[in-house]
């Protein structure tokens, strides 16, 4: 039965991303984003409602970041590639185009079996050679024919990132049950509700998958993938490996060590960078990251922030201010625009969410300062950040430069679920 596969998705998106360009180091924004969709304004968030700010991939992955995945994803080959991706690994059940889909593909929006998920996972342990699942016991001198279908590298690449403990202790910790007697690669999934769970990974001899949910599809009680497939999957690996050598996929000669910044994932080169900023990775002397330059420092050493990263940098989740500091930023002259929420949006109440979801962020294209203000509505300013307390009726929000004599508004609707 096809069911959401949460993020166990995720490790196709970058091995995508890989094969084109990116590598472990690549640096992601993490912060609030909204994307538009073919159903309209979406505004994700990651599992655990934290934002890490610049994350490499390896993090990202490793953590199972939500948003870090939407952009390696809409920048590296995008959602209709990645369907063809999928399909091409044997998942051929998944219905759909890119525009239903968008970039929530990178999050599991679209179901899948768990046969097929498995094949998939066995495509990255085979180094990138597909196989045909087959529930018959085989002749041992029968032969399988493979289909490549990634670049070896890529499928390294993706298998070291699932297989670094240390790269994801900071979201999930060091569970005893997962710290199997040799190294593996595994990724877990949880769908919305905890309607199902997953866990998946491999040694270069075995793929496991797993699934944990009701077969009526009915919410679980807060029973995720470390805690409800992680067991079976840590268990029926070791019960695998009991009288076979378990062995780990090993990178060839087309990638090399090199060390970086981990703040912006460039080459340290003649830089004097602080040792609690250098890493070594993986990468491909083909796409080899650009070398650290001082115009990537202020006087402190402290990395450049762009503006994506102002709501971020000001906010309580950047406990690191010491490691990176914003851009000189000046408004460019550009007039006021109300970005969220959009004018003309129609919102509902949903009581399911923390506080009824009546707190909605406030978001403009000025930098930080911006003025904020509703006859109907009570705004509530946390630093430089705003909120309108939501309620039913129609309304209108004002942004207003705080210097100059220049606003925009915009009208919207709020009715209860």
């Amino acid at each position: 039965m096809p069911r959401s596969p949460g993020s166990a998705l995720k490790p196709f998106v970058y091995a995508q991303a890989f094969t084109l360009g990116a590598y472990p180091g690549t640096v992601l924004p993490d912060v609030p984003t909204t994307y538009r969709s073919a159903h309209g304004l979406e505004a994700p968030q990651n599992y655990n409602k934290t934002y890490m700010g610049p994350i490499s991939i390896r993090k990202a992955l490793a953590c199972s970041q939500n948003i870090p995945a939407m952009r390696a994803l809409g920048s590296f080959g995008g959602p209709s590639r990645l369907l063809k991706l999928l399909k091409e690994l044997g998942m051929q059940g998944i219905d759909g185009n890119a525009l239903h889909y968008g970039l929530g593909l990178a999050i599991g929006n679209a179901e899948v079996t768990l046969r097929d998920l498995t094949a998939a996972y066995a495509c990255l342990a085979r180094e990138g050679k597909a196989v045909t699942l087959n529930l018959e016991k085989a002749p041992v001198a029968e032969s399988f024919p493979e289909r490549p279908v990634l670049p070896a590298a890529s499928c390294f690449l993706v298998a070291d990132i699932l297989a670094d403990r240390e790269a994801r202790r900071a979201t999930f910790g060091d569970h005893e049950m997962m710290n199997l007697p040799f190294r593996y690669a595994c990724k877990t999934g949880t769908s919305s509700d905890f309607r199902d769970n997953w866990c998946v990974g491999f040694t270069r001899e075995i793929t496991v998958g797993v699934w944990v949910g009701n077969f009526d599809a009915s919410p679980m009680r807060q029973v995720g993938g470390m805690t409800g497939a992680g067991p079976i999957f840590a268990g029926v690996m070791k019960l695998a490996h009991r009288n076979r050598k378990a062995t780990f996929p090993q990178p060839g000669a087309d990638l090399v060590r090199i060390r970086i910044d981990s703040r912006t994932g460039k080459r340290t080169g003649a830089m004097q960078i602080p040792a609690a900023y250098v890493r070594e990775e993986w990468a491909s002397p083909a796409n080899m990251p650009g070398e650290a330059s001082p115009g990537d420092y202020d006087a402190r050493g402290r990395a450049y922030l762009d503006s994506r990263y102002t709501e971020w940098f000001t906010s309580p989740s950047c406990t690191a201010a010491d490691a990176w500091c914003l851009l000189p930023e000046y408004w460019s002259g550009e007039p006021p625009r109300v970005l969220v929420p959009r004018d003309g949006s129609r919102l509902i109440l949903d009581p399911e969410m923390p506080g009824g979801g009546r707190m909605l962020k406030l978001r403009s294209n000025l930098p930080m300062g911006a003025l904020w203000s509703c006859p109907t509505l009570e705004i509530v300013q946390y630093g430089d950040e705003a909120h309108a307390v939501l309620a039913p009726g129609t309304h209108v929000i004002t942004v207003r430069h705080p210097e100059l004599n220049l606003e925009q508004s915009s009208t919207f609707s709020v009715r209860e679920l």
